[in-house]
C-alpha cells in the first residue's frame, strides 16, 4: 500500500529525503512486527537516545512510530537508503566477514554478539547463522533487515556511530514520527490480529499489578482513559448514569469506532441501541481475578468490556447477543473477541486480546 508522505519526506543530513518505497516498507513491518521489539526495558537503547526529541512516550503506537523515525533518520546516515550498501571503506577495521558493515543500515555480523536473540532471528528467516548469509540477507531481505537494526538498537546504543555519538538527533522529526502515528494507527484499525494473545497482555498494554494485590496507581494513571458513547449509558444492575466507560490508551480508539459503527448502524435511534442492550454497561476496566479462577481477568488490564449481562449471563449459551448481528459485525470488524463463542458462554463479554 502507497502512502502519500510530507513530514517523513524531509531531509537528512547532506542524503536528501527517504524514498518513498523505504518508508512504505517501514510501515509494512511495523504494523505485523512483534510487540515485543517496542516494549519497555530498563537498558539505554534507542528509546533512552531519542527521548529528548521524540518523547516521553505516552502510547505503545507513539514508541513504535519513534521507532520509524529513528530508523529513517538512521538509514540515511548510514547508507543513503541504499538497500545494497556494502562495507565501510573507510573504515579499517572493516576487514572480515564479522566486522564488514552490510546493507541500509550498516550492521555487521558481529552485531549478533549482543544477544543470542539476534542470531535466532538470522536462523529462522534462512537456516543458517554465518557471517556470509548475515551479509546476503541484511542485503537482500528488506523485512529482515529492519527488523534486526531494530532489535539490535533495543539492546545497545553503541554499534552505529550515528546513534552512539547522538548525530541522528539533529535530524530527528516529531511531525515525521506523528505521520507514521497516522499511518500505523489507521492501519492497525484493519488489522485484526494486532491484538495480543491474552497470556501476553502484559507485554501489549503494561503490567498493572501493584503491591500487595492491589493495582498499580502508576500504570493506571499513564494507561487507563474514558470513552463515551454518542448515546447514554447506565449500569446494567441498577440503571444509574455512567460518565464513561474506563478502558486501555491502547484499544481506545478501537473502542470509539466500534460505537460510531453501532451508532450509524443504528439510524442514530437511541431506541434502537436500548433494544440491542448496548446502552446497558456491565464493566470495563476492573483490576480482578476471573471469575471462578486464580488469575487476573483480561479487565484488570482494561482490554475488556461487558454489556446488558442479564440477557448475555456468563454460562448462558443462547446469548441475547447471538440475535443481533449488528452489534457482533462491529466488535469482530475490530478484532474484539467475543466471550459468547467460548465453551462457558460469557455473552456479555467483548476483549480486545486473543485466545
Amino acid at each position: 500500500m502507497d502512502r502519500a508522505f510530507s513530514a517523513c519526506k524531509q531531509e537528512v543530513y547532506n542524503r536528501g529525503a527517504a524514498p518513498d518505497s523505504f518508508l512504505n516498507e517501514l510501515i509494512n513491518w511495523a504494523v505485523g512486527a512483534p510487540n515485543e521489539i517496542f516494549e519497555r526495558n530498563d537498558r539505554i537503547d534507542i528509546y533512552s537516545r531519542i527521548v529528548k526529541e521524540l518523547g516521553p512516550w505516552e502510547s505503545f503506537i507513539h514508541r513504535k512510530a519513534a521507532m520509524l523515525e529513528a530508523l529513517r533518520v538512521l538509514g540515511g546516515f548510514e547508507s543513503s537508503w541504499d538497500w545494497e550498501a556494502g562495507r565501510d571503506t573507510t573504515n579499517p577495521d572493516s576487514n572480515t566477514p564479522s566486522t564488514e558493515e552490510t546493507g541500509i543500515f550498516q550492521c555487521s555480523a558481529n552485531s549478533m554478539s549482543f544477544d543470542d536473540s539476534l542470531a535466532e532471528l538470522l536462523m529462522k528467516e534462512t537456516g543458517n547463522s554465518d557471517c556470509e548469509t548475515f551479509i546476503a540477507a541484511t542485503k537482500s531481505n528488506h523485512k529482515f533487515a529492519i527488523e534486526y537494526c531494530a532489535r539490535l538498537i533495543r539492546f545497545t546504543v553503541n554499534h552505529h556511530g550515528p546513534i552512539k555519538y547522538k548525530y541522528i538527533n539533529a535530524w530527528l522529526r516529531k511531525d515525521a514520527m506523528l505521520e507514521f502515528m497516522e499511518f500505523l494507527e489507521r492501519e492497525s484499525k484493519s488489522d485484526k490480529s494486532r491484538w495480543p494473545h491474552q497470556d501476553e497482555v502484559d507485554s501489549f498494554y503494561g503490567n498493572p499489578r501493584g503491591q500487595d494485590g492491589q493495582p498499580n496507581a502508576k500504570w493506571e494513571r499513564d494507561n487507563i482513559v474514558k470513552v463515551k458513547p454518542p448515546w447514554e449509558i447506565v449500569t446494567a444492575w441498577d440503571f444509574q448514569p455512567v460518565s464513561g466507560i474506563l478502558i486501555h490508551r491502547e484499544c481506545a480508539e478501537s473502542l470509539k469506532k466500534i460505537f460510531e459503527q453501532l451508532w450509524v448502524s443504528s439510524g442514530q435511534d437511541e431506541n434502537k441501541i436500548k433494544e440491542w442492550g448496548m446502552h446497558l454497561y456491565a464493566g470495563a476496566y476492573n483490576y480482578r481475578l476471573m471469575r471462578g479462577g486464580t488469575r487476573l481477568s483480561m479487565h484488570s488490564w482494561g482490554c475488556a468490556v461487558d454489556f446488558d449481562s442479564a440477557r448475555n449471563a456468563f454460562g448462558d449459551h443462547s446469548p441475547n447477543f447471538e440475535l443481533i448481528p449488528l452489534v457482533l459485525e462491529a466488535f469482530a470488524n475490530e478484532g474484539w473477541t467475543w466471550g459468547g463463542n467460548w465453551r462457558t458462554p460469557d455473552g456479555m463479554h467483548w476483549q480486545a486480546a486473543n485466545v
